[in-house]
């Protein structure tokens, strides 16, 4: 007869499922590719909320199993050549070719030296929580929104106002902009600019849902703005042969 039964599995870090939830909800693919068997990808899959079961069509292929590093690569290469841009994150020996090879390679402060110096960001956190993933997506989306409004009231200050300095206005009613006036404004146009570029400082790093906060039907997996593939190595930290990649 049976005496006992162990079993062994991996703990999910802190904040895998919330990090999953933000990812869907901000409207990315989400994908997994790993080295490790299919059961073993499904299972983690299903973990932190990547598979539900709902989706059955449109979840067809988010899990790669049984993957050598060189099929990763493949894999990436084939998203960059419908068009995607890629996130990858990764912290393995066996990671770093995809990190070289993805538009954005993410490491983590407790990988590998090579994985480290391949990627060209590192998730410094002594913690080491993959939340600081969704900050890194948060704000570089900040930061690109913000320089595209920088540029854009740029060029719209300078178009009206370089003319109005070039005397434009005085054939019709005999104004001339003094030099000294145009030296002012053309600092404040300056100044403009990089107070609020400043405004960046008062960023907020965005708040990760508690499972309580979502819903099967608010997680849709149809058109995306971004494809994510992930890594049970990025969530549980037990293997070297997952990775998490986002592409947009």
């Amino acid at each position: 007869r049976i005496a006992a039964v162990l079993a062994l599995s991996d703990a999910l870090k802190p904040g895998a499922k919330e990090l999953v939830r933000w990812i869907s909800a901000n409207g990315m693919q989400l994908r997994l590719l790993t080295g490790d068997s299919k059961a073993s990808a499904e299972y983690t899959a299903r973990e932190v909320g990547i598979l539900s079961g709902a989706y059955e069509e449109e979840e067809e292929g988010v899990v790669q199993a049984d993957m050598l590093p060189q099929d990763k690569i493949r894999y990436i290469k084939r998203l960059q050549e419908e068009g995607h841009s890629v996130l990858f994150i990764g912290d393995g020996i066996n990671d770093a070719p995809a990190l070289a090879q993805a538009d954005v390679g993410v490491s983590m402060t407790k990988g590998t030296d090579v994985a480290i110096e391949t990627a060209d960001v590192v998730l410094v956190n002594g913690t080491g929580s993959i939340q600081d993933l969704a900050t890194v997506i948060d704000l570089s989306k900040t930061t690109i929104s913000r320089i595209k409004i920088n540029f854009a009231w740029a060029l719209v200050y300078n178009v009206i106002s370089i003319p109005v300095a070039a005397g434009i206005l005085y054939p019709a009613f005999q104004f001339l902009l003094p030099p000294v006036a145009a030296a002012f404004m053309m600092g404040c146009s300056s100044s403009s600019v990089v107070l609020s570029s400043l405004w960046l400082k008062r960023y907020g790093k965005p708040e990760l849902q508690s499972e309580n906060s979502f819903s099967s039907e608010e997680r849709p997996l149809g058109s995306r703005e971004m494809t994510v593939v992930a890594s049970d190595e990025v969530y549980n930290g037990s293997s070297d042969d997952m990775d998490l990649e986002i592409g947009d």
